[in-house]
């Protein structure tokens, strides 16, 4: 028996019946809309004043009963969906009386199904901020090769203004057309000031880290 790839059985959890943009949580809602109505005895919206989200009441037959369907996924471990779960940041707790497993999510609600397009995995909020470090490495690149420049630049004149006394070196003098400041990717400036006392203005937007 050869074992499925971690890519294969997140595709396989993520939706048989639905559109191939359907994300976990999409699927995870239409399975739930099913299992209230139909199979109450699987899983079921939990009660809003319950702070839950969702209960799955016969864990070992959850996932491989919904996945005989057709419908929603095609991975029958219970494993597999729990992984995955943990992937959209759901919580969840062990009711010891009766073997229930009960979800928690802060806005995965049955009442909120707009809500859902807002929820990202943590593989895209790492993927997000791994983006936003290596663009905040490569404008610290920059500025420290312009700061080399005008050092460089600066040690090699005679009688020309220095850092020192206060001079500017990034415009004005002989030779400096090719001291610009550096630029980020949207074309805003990396530094102010003048030379060597510039300080990173552009490492990311919101967006990129969240």
């Amino acid at each position: 028996r050869t074992r499925s790839s971690g890519r294969g059985r997140r595709a396989a959890m993520a939706g048989a019946g639905g559109s191939s943009r359907e994300t976990f949580v999409m699927t995870l809602r239409r399975a739930l809309d099913y299992t209230t109505a139909h199979r109450p005895d699987l899983a079921r919206w939990a009660k809003p004043e319950s702070g839950a989200c969702f209960i799955v009441n016969r864990p070992n037959d959850f996932a491989s009963e919904l996945a005989a369907t057709g419908t929603f996924w095609t991975s029958s471990q219970w494993r597999s969906f729990t992984r995955l779960a943990n992937m959209w940041h759901f919580k969840r707790r062990t009711n010891e009386e009766d073997g229930s497993v009960v979800f928690e999510h802060e806005v995965f609600r049955e009442d909120r199904p707009g809500r859902d397009v807002t929820i990202e995995s943590k593989r895209k909020k790492v993927g997000g901020a791994a983006r936003a470090k290596a663009k905040a490495d490569e404008d610290r690149k920059q500025i420290d090769a312009f700061r080399e420049k005008v050092r460089e630049r600066a040690m090699g004149r005679s009688g020309y203004g220095t850092a020192d006394e206060g001079s500017s070196l990034t415009s004005g003098g002989p030779g400096d057309a090719d001291l610009e400041l550096p630029t980020s990717e949207d074309g805003s400036a990396l530094m102010s000031g003048g030379a060597g006392d510039g300080e990173l203005q552009s490492v990311g937007s919101e967006e990129d880290w969240f």
